[in-house]
Order: C-alpha cells, then sequence, then structure tokens
C-alpha cells in the first residue's frame, strides 16, 4: 500500500533544514572573513636603519688599479639598504654606484657613502701613489778629491729622474784611502786614491767614482808674522817621544780615539829657545828637552805647529794635529762634561802615578809644562785658533782634564797627535 506523506510534518522538515543551511554558510562566511582581518593585522613593519661601515676604511692603491669597498649597513635587516656613493677628490679616485673605487692621479680622496634612510655616513681614505718606475741606471762624478781629513758629498743621480726606489747604498773600494758613509759623505784618510762605488737597491746598477787623497791644504795662521823661521818641513825628524799609542773608545755618537805619544824633533837642538816656556815671537820654533828630566816631547809655538803640521802629525798615516773638538770629545770619551773636569780620569789617559820627572802619562813619559817648569801640568797644542794672539789647547793633569784653554801662540807647548 502506497505510504502517505503528513504536508504539515514535511513542511516543518523543510524548515529545519533550511534553517541549518542558512547557519552554515554564515559560519563559514564569517570564518572567511576573519581570517582576512588576521593577515591584515600580522603584517611586519619596517625596520630603520641605524648607521653604515666601510670596509676598509683606509687604502694605498697605484695610479690605475681598482678597489671595491664594502658597505655594512646596521641593522642588518633594516628595511631599506640603498646606498649612494661619493669622492670629494674625482681627479684622484672615481667610486661607481657599486662602490668601486678606481685610482686616476697621485693624492688623497675620501671616499663616502651615505644610506638613503636617515643619511648615514661612512669614509674611507684612499691614497693614490704613482704607478712604480724601475731604475734603469746610476751615475756619479767620474773623478774626485779630498784631503786628508777632509770630506766631500757625492751625489748619486738615479735613472730616471722619476723612478720610483731612489735608494743606493754606498763602499769604498779602500777605506785606508778613503772611507763613504750612507749618505755618500767621503772622508779621505791617506794619500792615495779609492774608489766610492754607489749601487741601487732597485736593479743593482752601481756608478764609481775615483777619489783621490792628498794632503790637506795649509792650515790657517792669523796672527803668525811672515817672518819664516830658518828650517823647513822635511828637516825637522819629527817623531813619537817612545813610538806609543793608544786607543780610547767613543761613547755617545762621538768617535773613538787613537793617541799618540808626545811629539819629538830631532832638529831642535839649536833652533829658537822659549824663555820659561814664551818666546814672544809667533815665529818661534821649537824648544829641545834633551837633558831635562820634566820633558820627553818638544816644545813648540802654536805658528810653528801650524806650518809644520803634516810633518810633526804625518797625514800619510792618518794623523792629524787634534783640533779642539777632538780635545772636548777625549774629555767626554773619558766620562767628563765638555767643560773643565775634576777627578781622577781613571788612568786611561794620563795615568793614576804621574808625576814630572819621569813619571808614565798614559804611556807617555811625562811632557811637564813649558813655562811653569814641574808644575804637574802637561799642556798641548790644537790646530783650532781662538783669535789672532790665541791659539786652544788643552792642559791635563791627574785631577782632571781642560780641554779648551786658550794660550798664546808664542808660548811653547808639546804635540799629541790623533787620528780616528
Amino acid at each position: 500500500m502506497p505510504r502517505l506523506y503528513n504536508n504539515k510534518t514535511t513542511t516543518i522538515q523543510m524548515k529545519k533544514t533550511l534553517t541549518l543551511l542558512t547557519s552554515a554558510i554564515f559560519m563559514l562566511v564569517t570564518f572567511v572573513a576573519c581570517n582576512n582581518n588576521d593577515e591584515y593585522t600580522t603584517e611586519t613593519p619596517d625596520v630603520s636603519v641605524t648607521g653604515v661601515s666601510l670596509s676598509p676604511t683606509t687604502a694605498s692603491l697605484l695610479i690605475g688599479d681598482t678597489l671595491v669597498l664594502t658597505a655594512t649597513i646596521s641593522p642588518e635587516n633594516a628595511t631599506n639598504q640603498n646606498v649612494t656613493w661619493s669622492s670629494n677628490n674625482t681627479s684622484v679616485a672615481t667610486v661607481n654606484n657599486s662602490g668601486v673605487v678606481t685610482a686616476v692621479s697621485a693624492g688623497t680622496a675620501i671616499i663616502a657613502v651615505t644610506t638613503q634612510d636617515g643619511n648615514h655616513i661612512a669614509r674611507c681614505t684612499i691614497t693614490v701613489n704613482p704607478a712604480n718606475v724601475p731604475v734603469t741606471g746610476v751615475t756619479l762624478p767620474a773623478t774626485s778629491s779630498v784631503s786628508i781629513g777632509g770630506t766631500i758629498t757625492l751625489t748619486a743621480t738615479v735613472l730616471p729622474a722619476n723612478a720610483s726606489n731612489q735608494t743606493v747604498t754606498w763602499s769604498s773600494s779602500n777605506t785606508s784611502v778613503a772611507t763613504v758613509n750612507n749618505s755618500g759623505v767621503v772622508t779621505g784618510v791617506s794619500e792615495g786614491t779609492a774608489t766610492i762605488t754607489a749601487t741601487t737597491q732597485d736593479g743593482g746598477f752601481t756608478a764609481t767614482s775615483t777619489v783621490t787623497v792628498s794632503l790637506p791644504l795649509p792650515l790657517p795662521m792669523t796672527g803668525c808674522n811672515s817672518n819664516t823661521p830658518g828650517w823647513g818641513v822635511g828637516s825637522l825628524g819629527a817623531s813619537f817621544a817612545t813610538a806609543q799609542t793608544w786607543t780610547i773608545p767613543g761613547t755617545d755618537g762621538r768617535p773613538t780615539q787613537e793617541w799618540s805619544d808626545a811629539v819629538v824633533a830631532t832638529a831642535c837642538a839649536n833652533r829658537t829657545a822659549f824663555s820659561g816656556g814664551s818666546s814672544g815671537n809667533f815665529n818661534a820654533n821649537c824648544r829641545n828637552s834633551v837633558g831635562n828630566n820634566n820633558f820627553s816631547g818638544h816644545y813648540f809655538s802654536w805658528c810653528a805647529v801650524m806650518r809644520f803640521a803634516d810633518e810633526l802629525c804625518p797625514p800619510a798615516q792618518g794623523w792629524r794635529v787634534p783640533t779642539k773638538q777632538d780635545f772636548i770629545d777625549l774629555d767626554m770619551n773619558m766620562g767628563g762634561t765638555g767643560q773643565n773636569r775634576v777627578g781622577n780620569p781613571g788612568g786611561i789617559f794620563i795615568g793614576a802615578t804621574a808625576g814630572p820627572n819621569g813619571g808614565i802619562w798614559g804611556g807617555a813619559r811625562f811632557t811637564g809644562r813649558a813655562y811653569v817648569l814641574g808644575d804637574g801640568w802637561s799642556t798641548y797644542w790644537s790646530s783650532t785658533e781662538s783669535s789672532a794672539t790665541h791659539g786652544h789647547g788643552m792642559d791635563l793633569n791627574a785631577s782632571g782634564i781642560y780641554p779648551q784653554g786658550s794660550l798664546f801662540k808664542h808660548n811653547g807647548f808639546a804635540v799629541r797627535c790623533v787620528r780616528n
């Protein structure tokens, strides 16, 4: 039998179904809308730039070189990573938008990077050097000359003139004749010739100069009259009293010194005598000490010492009449002050047992002081003038050295020679 439906019941069921369907659609729409709202509220905010740095901050380039600079923005997650580049001296170095620096000419330029966000700046100093120019040679004067004890400066010309490395080293083929220092200053040591060589550091190119060393020109003799003594160079028979020498080590940059014994001259016997050490004549010659135990060296006026300096202190062996500075260096090498020094010099030069009658002072017999016999002093002439009437000398005794004495040129004093 066919199944019968109640119309009222069916209508109610349809209404319920429609209600459920409507609720489902509403919930779906609400869900979608909520999800869309969530997307807008969780979006990442902008991160501001706080600074920028460059690497490297300094660099040296040759003309034509390039260098890539690296800009680092802080913080690293900053939203805007854009920067601009600039050079304050584009004639020296340029920079492109990628931070590539190109060296243009010698000089200095500052490369800057600026952030678009916040205008933060970092800088790099670029020094551009000329491109390396290799050395092709070197020249020196072919010949040169210097006197014994004198100096000349040789100039090495490195080729080409704009070579990058201008450094040269110096050497002498015969240091017993002439020496040369790192600045090309040549010092004459003894008569003869020596070859001075300059060698370039770049390439090892060499140039030579033949240096002739000769006897020095006559020393100045201001205040000495024109009355030439009655004996000439070569007739003195000069030598050191006991042929002894000794070395005083240099200190504080001063040269090591080698000193001679006092000078004797066998041809003095019949020459001008000194009365109490003073002749009153600038051209007085020398005083023989034969038979007087106070003396071993002989006594000369300053003018005679200057006139015959090359014989008394033979430059061919490197000896010279000491200068005032030589006496000061002696004092300083022995621990003095450059002025009058009081205190026993320790026996290095004059000895601790000096006496006026043949005592040993530094390897030399006591020479006395010619114008005050037996007063316990020794006095030696310097080649350095003080004035027209005075020359410099050195007095010494067991308690002090006095290296700057100003003494009458006609007084008679001994001579000690020095060399370095």
